[in-house]
């Protein structure tokens, strides 16, 4: 929430940053509430990973040949976002206040392997890393008793889920599976989330598992960048455009939901659905001025 200074009475305040609304400033001294207060704000962690696709040659009825290569490079995110509106009693200096969202990087220049992606900062956000916001949307007004109501909204959701092909034995054979499993994710950091264990594409995991092959798959890609990466391949344009993506995907309740902990949800017949969000968030709150 914006930062408030109180003026010499108590409960009355002055916003230190944003603009007023179309009243202008008070010049009859305070104004009383209630105040319609509207807040908004999201985080992104993230981890760039690469594209792979497989070839195959040499075929034949005996035996066939085959390659796995990378293409590119995306993001894997993990996005929380955050929107209330609230009734506030209290005094303020002016009738109406407006302050865009903004936003800051904690950008870390090196992958998943720690191999140097290049240098980072406002242009570029490298091998991982957090997306902030900086300041809060904030937006406040008189209460309007016959139309606004008090509304909290939260999400934590992603934009990939995990793929295995799984073949488990149980009960010393007696029964046995086989087939898809789609699994949603848990955390970014997490073995279904990805990132850390993403090369383990062929992992064998007792008692139960037979054979089990991972892979991530995104619905749909966050910031593609083709072939080889290195972070002279971002630009400031590019990130805000994924981050307004994203906030979109918030407002529309496009995000797959995230499980707590490391636990984790199977779907065997269909991918995790995308039906959570904040359907009150807006990317066009966002400021990049």
């Amino acid at each position: 929430m914006t930062t408030a200074i109180p003026l010499t009475n108590t409960n009355i305040y002055l916003e230190s940053s944003g603009s007023t609304g179309m009243s202008g400033t008070n010049t009859l001294g305070p104004l009383s509430g209630p105040w319609f207060i509207e807040t908004q704000n999201l985080e992104i962690k993230y981890m760039r990973i690469p594209f792979f696709t497989s070839g195959i040659y040499k075929p034949g009825l005996s035996s066939t040949t085959a390659t796995l290569g990378g293409t590119g490079t995306r993001l894997i995110v993990s996005i929380q976002a955050n929107y209330a509106a609230d009734k506030i009693d209290g005094q303020f200096a002016t009738s109406s206040w407006t302050q865009s969202q903004r936003f800051h990087y904690i950008p870390y220049k090196t992958d998943m392997w720690g191999n140097d992606v290049g240098p980072v900062g406002p242009s570029a956000l490298g091998g991982h890393g957090t997306i902030k916001t900086s300041h809060p949307w904030y937006y406040r007004r008189p209460w309007k008793e016959e139309t606004d109501k008090v509304n909290h909204e939260t999400v934590w959701g992603a934009l990939h889920y995990g793929e295995t092909f799984m073949m488990q034995d149980f009960n010393n054979n007696k029964e046995k599976y086989e087939g898809m499993v789609f699994i949603r994710p848990s955390s970014v950091n997490n073995v279904w989330g990805g990132p850390n264990n993403i090369s383990r594409y062929n992992q064998r995991m007792p008692p139960w598992f037979g054979l089990l092959d991972f892979s991530v798959v995104d619905s749909p890609a966050v910031y593609v960048i083709p072939g080889y990466f290195h972070t002279s391949k971002e630009s400031p344009q590019l990130i805000q455009e994924m981050i307004n993506k994203i906030g979109t995907r918030v407002g529309n309740t496009r995000l797959i939901a995230m499980t707590s902990g490391d636990s984790t949800e199977n779907y065997t017949y269909t991918p995790p659905p995308q039906d959570v969000g904040c359907p009150s968030y807006s990317a066009s709150r966002h400021s990049w001025t």
